[in-house]
């Protein structure tokens, strides 16, 4: 599944991801956007990823997602609580984030955003995945899996990040530093992952 994280360049990621599932129908399966329709819980072995903007430098000193410009940018943490529920038990798949820094460790941290969500994931749901991000830059379809473009995510234990199995997350997004002209405000949860009954 591609799900695209990201409001305000439609052109750069919802087309993107769109174009990347209709090159690669059996890889991908489906792509979502967020707000957009509810999203399909993932099979234990089925592939995410995630198409949106990245930026190593929130607010709270952590890598990032979300929004070219607008208000929708969130840490690890953050986007795991929204996520997490489309994630089964036991899940041992890969999650692919593509976005610009999302392999790169933010100003003063030796992780980036992949290995925070590595961390997170492996701590929620347990089995064997693994998460990668880019370096630098991303343009272009979303790359697949086998592409040498993907950087593994360290596989930091999550007590490294104050983890532990199936506990709560509290709130905080973050906004890059250079979206505070935007009026970008902390997002606390914000549910673009509708809840199963």
């Amino acid at each position: 599944m591609i799900l695209c994280v990201c409001r305000d360049d439609l052109r750069g990621t919802w087309e993107v991801g769109r174009q990347s599932f209709q090159a690669h129908p059996d890889v991908f399966r489906h792509v979502h956007l967020v707000f957009a329709s509810e999203i399909p819980m993932l099979g234990a072995t089925e592939d995410l990823h995630v198409l949106a903007h990245g930026a190593t430098d929130g607010d709270d000193g952590e890598p990032l997602l979300g929004d070219a410009h607008d208000a929708l940018y969130l840490n690890a943490s953050t986007f795991w609580t929204n996520v997490g529920p489309i994630f089964p038990p036991g899940y041992r798949a890969g999650v692919y984030i593509s976005a610009c820094e999302s392999a790169d460790p933010g100003p003063g941290t030796d992780f980036g955003f992949a290995t925070a969500l590595a961390a997170r994931l492996r701590a929620e749901r347990g089995g064997e995945c693994r998460v990668y991000g880019h370096k630098g830059s991303v343009g272009g379809t979303v790359p697949l899996p086998d592409d040498d473009l993907w950087i593994e995510a360290e596989k930091a234990g999550s007590a490294r990040f104050g983890f532990a199995r199936n506990a709560r997350v509290g709130n905080g997004g973050a906004r890059p530093r250079s979206a505070k002209r935007f009026g970008a405000t902390r997002f606390l949860r914000i549910n673009f992952v509708h809840e199963r009954k």
